[in-house]
């Protein structure tokens, strides 16, 4: 729904709305890296099932990218097609190519250099020499996005088409209300905020204010991966939001339980009896003379690490032998793995 108001005494334009082609993009990038996506891996294992042998190269090629994928919000930016696909993709095959290589590379080569690159071949030997932190060793990907423009672009049409299949629909379809309710909540919060105050919090940082700037996009998102995402250009800004809201309780509460599980064994002490007790089962008279520490004071860090459960006790005779609890200490490993990579 947009939405026109006055910001520093000129128009500022404010899109709320939902996209089809933005959810498309962002499946696009979970494909492209489907290690860190937990919360969908089924959906996702299934769709890339699917997918053709030359549309699981693209996404090999896709996941070479500086942001695998990401860059392609920023082409939906410029072409302004939130929801029809075809469109999208016609408009994709249209696009400019020195643009579209100059939003691919992370906007880090200026259009002067893509058009020598591209004319000279001793000038694309010596971005690859000398541009390692964006070629990250796929020569492959920037031959074809530099040298074969118009094939990189046909092969991404194909795999957009793929990932819009019946699997994509019904999802997309079934989330309808979670996008709406994404959508009021939004409307609510633009009668009380500014666009900028609202850009803050959903980057959770201080985003540059840029006086040229006439237009705030705002997308729900449930397959966006990380948690939120800003594309711009010099006039517009969009910004993707996560709306995956029980995603947020859990993110939350096991980010106050590993906060505790990780000042436990943050103790160095403890965390060599964790060590200790994974090799073998020790009484605390082992720990002891191992450690070199007293009775009482193993006794202390006993105490602390099985009130997490990340030891357990079994006695033979009057001995109480001390474990370590594996399954609760590759738990934590894996709770942690998945809230540092936003699963």
């Amino acid at each position: 729904m947009p939405i026109d108001m006055k910001q520093n005494i000129k128009e500022i334009k404010i899109t709320n709305v939902i996209s089809k082609t933005a959810e498309v993009v962002a499946v696009i990038n979970i494909l492209a890296d489907r290690k860190h996506h937990e919360y969908i891996k089924t959906w996702i294992d299934e769709t890339y099932s699917k997918l053709s042998l030359s549309s699981t190269e693209m996404l090999r090629l896709i996941s070479k990218l500086p942001y695998q994928g990401i860059e392609f919000f920023e082409i939906i930016l410029d072409i302004r097609v939130f929801n029809d696909i075809k469109f999208l993709s016609e408009k994709i095959l249209n696009y400019e190519d020195i643009q579209f290589i100059y939003i691919l590379t992370g906007g880090q080569i200026d259009i002067e250099k893509i058009n020598k690159i591209r004319e000279d071949k001793e000038e694309f030997e010596k971005f690859i020499d000398n541009m390692p932190w964006l070629y990250r060793g796929s020569r492959e990907l920037y031959e074809c996005i530099i040298n074969d423009t118009k094939k990189f672009k046909l092969n991404l049409i194909k795999l957009i088409s793929e990932v819009v299949s019946p699997l994509f629909e019904k999802k997309f379809d079934a989330l309808s209300r979670d996008y709406e309710e994404a959508l009021k909540d939004m409307d609510n919060k633009l009668k009380k905020h500014t666009p900028i105050h609202l850009a803050n919090y959903i980057m959770n940082k201080t985003v540059d204010e840029n006086s040229e700037i006439r237009e705030y996009i705002f997308i729900p998102s449930y397959f966006i991966n990380p948690h939120y995402v800003m594309a711009f250009n010099k006039y517009a800004r969009l910004f993707l939001y996560d709306i995956r809201k029980e995603n947020a309780v859990i993110r939350k509460k096991t980010g106050e339980k590993l906060s505790s599980e990780l000042k436990i064994i943050s103790d160095k002490t403890r965390l060599e009896i964790l060590r200790l007790l994974i090799f073998q089962p020790c009484s605390g008279t082992i720990l002891s003379n191992r450690l070199k520490l007293t009775g009482a004071t193993i006794s202390h860090h006993i105490d602390l690490l099985r009130s997490f459960n990340l030891i357990t006790e079994i006695r033979d005779k009057n001995t109480k032998y001390y474990s370590a609890n594996v399954e609760e200490i590759d738990e934590l490993i894996k709770n942690l793995q998945n809230y540092f990579y936003n699963k």
